[in-house]
């Protein structure tokens, strides 16, 4: 075991167990009848009712029949006298009737006409009940001619219900939180960091894949609709996102599994995009209701998920790692998982119950999430060693200036001369101090006249070390006034370290010349001019020496 996981590995393990103990323990406590259930104001508990009658009508323009349901009054005034219940794209008109036999309308939810959604939402009810109350009728109307959940109707004080309400919904909050924030994340540091690092683009479609998640999981959230009355937006969002999500998708996988083309992806992509226009089109047109062609939509989510299972298998297939493709296998299975309950609970009507799918999203996303962060320390490591040896192969070593080798890359690389102008120099005396005082101080004093030349020359222009006491400076735009002036400035830099006590005294021959069309006919010709120059004037400081 200890040769398989690193210890990284095996700190991440320990810390996803205790994470899962953790919310088993705490969704233990509030999901079981011991515990909110016991939590109590003023003595009244949330009760459960049982309808007294349930009729169904049916009506004569349309397939879709209304429910009425009659709720005892004296129960619900007894337990605190707010009634409560879940309704899914269903018209509710709720009546008080008296002893007298009057009756009274004190909740109505109606559909809406907004283009964004032509229905009554999802939401729970919360219904205040008066005191004198004999029985509570609540008559429903479904949206869509779709098999709907019965209803379960909940009574208690006010209080009462909406503090079970959030305590119930506290797992699904920090899951959803942290899935929104997790995507913010990558997409924020990939543009601030991972960009300009040339990080892989499979970590921007993770975070825009982790965002539309959390964003569909947030607007599923029954507490949304609690706080914001605007159903029909929340309604037309979902389904946008549903319809779009395939892109990101389709995009993170091929990117993350190394796909580098697919034709049946990039239809699964297209068809998403053709898809989401047209049927957003018919939707605020008032043609069609999202609703109603759920099926179609989760084809196409359906046949992503298939997709995502293809390249696993190819990825299973070739690859030879196995902790790699158990971790691959993990993801996939969970994710897949997830979608399945997704869909159950989408056709069955049981969103109130989705606490699970969120689970495996967020387990799927914080493992992917590891595996990328591993992958990108492995490509860290990778990338720094070859811009080590890169530079073993352009730098030298002894002075941290270009080398030899990169003086001939440039000047095989270069098309255009115009312009250009070629110094070089050599170190005088250089065998002799060896001989005299040891490599190492040759080593210094090419070291020195290294530093004397690029604190005149590295801003203007690229300097290379070509020969073991050789140099060259390539400059562009120069005259010969302003080469003359730089070589005084390393005359008077040299002229200032000969001044310190030093063992041997730096003499430096320089010789340039600047490219032209009536002596050369390319960089190498005008280089030679230089360096014919530069060994005249290193015979010249031999004589005036001597």
């Amino acid at each position: 075991m200890n040769n398989v996981f690193t210890e990284k590995d095996r700190l991440f393990i320990v810390l996803v167990s205790l994470l899962v103990v953790f919310m088993w323990i705490a969704s233990s406590m509030i999901f079981t009848d011991g515990g909110v259930k016991k939590y109590t104001i003023e003595k009244k508990n949330v009760i459960k009712l049982v309808p007294q009658k349930i009729e169904e009508i049916p009506q004569k323009n349309s397939d879709i029949p209304i429910k009425r349901y009659y709720l005892n009054g004296k129960t619900i005034r007894n337990n605190g006298g707010c009634l409560q219940f879940y309704s899914h794209y269903t018209a509710i008109n709720i009546e008080e009737m008296y002893t007298t036999g009057e009756k009274k309308c004190v909740y109505r939810v109606e559909k809406s006409n907004s283009p964004f959604g032509r229905n009554s939402g999802t939401r729970f009810n919360f219904a205040l009940i008066s005191p004198q109350v004999q029985k509570v009728i609540v008559e429903t109307k479904d949206d869509f001619s779709m098999t709907s959940k019965p209803i379960t109707f909940e009574c208690g004080e006010e209080s009462t219900l909406y503090y079970n309400f959030i305590i119930k919904n506290l797992s699904r909050y920090a899951l959803v939180t942290i899935e929104l924030l997790l995507g913010i994340y990558i997409i924020i540091s990939y543009w601030l960091v991972g960009y300009k690092k040339k990080r892989q683009r499979y970590i921007l479609y993770y975070g825009t894949l982790l965002m539309y998640m959390g964003m569909w999981c947030s607007l599923e959230m029954d507490i949304l609709n609690v706080l914001f009355d605007n159903s029909s937006s929340v309604y037309f969002m979902i389904y946008g996102i549903l319809l779009t999500v395939p892109i990101p998708f389709i995009l993170f996988v091929d990117s993350y599994y190394g796909v580098k083309y697919n034709w049946f992806s990039e239809i699964i992509k297209l068809v998403s995009a053709i898809q989401a226009f047209i049927y957003v089109v018919l939707q605020l047109l008032g043609i069609i209701e999202f609703r109603e062609i759920l099926t179609w939509i989760q084809i196409v989510l359906t046949a992503m998920n298939g997709y995502l299972i293809y390249v696993s298998y190819l990825f299973f297939k070739n690859n030879k790692d196995t902790v790699y493709k158990i971790e691959k296998i993990t993801e996939t299975c969970g994710l897949l998982i997830g979608y399945v309950l997704a869909v159950l609970s989408y056709r069955m009507m049981h969103f109130e119950n989705n606490f699970y799918v969120l689970v495996l999203v967020v387990a799927y996303s914080v493992g992917v999430w590891y595996n990328i962060t591993k992958r990108e320390i492995v490509l860290d490591e990778e990338n720094k060693r070859i811009e080590i040896y890169r530079s073993q192969a352009e730098y030298d070593i002894l002075t941290n200036i270009k080398n030899r080798n990169s003086f001939e890359n440039f000047m095989f690389g270069l098309k255009e001369y115009s312009g250009y102008s070629v110094c070089v120099f050599d170190v005088n005396n250089l065998k002799h101090c060896n001989d005299t005082y040891g490599h190492k101080a040759g080593d210094r004093l090419i070291v020195a006249c290294a530093n004397c030349i690029k604190d005149v020359f590295e801003k203007l222009g690229d300097v290379y070390r070509i020969g073991g006491d050789e140099f060259c400076v390539i400059l562009k735009k120069r005259d010969k006034k302003d080469i003359e002036l730089l070589l005084d400035d390393l005359k008077s830099l040299q002229d200032e370290y000969n001044k310190s006590n030093h063992e041997v005294k730096m003499e430096v021959a320089a010789g340039y010349a600047i490219f032209s069309t009536k002596y050369d006919d390319n960089l190498e010709n005008t280089f030679s001019r230089a360096d014919k120059m530069m060994y005249y004037n290193k015979r010249n400081i031999k004589e005036k020496t001597n």
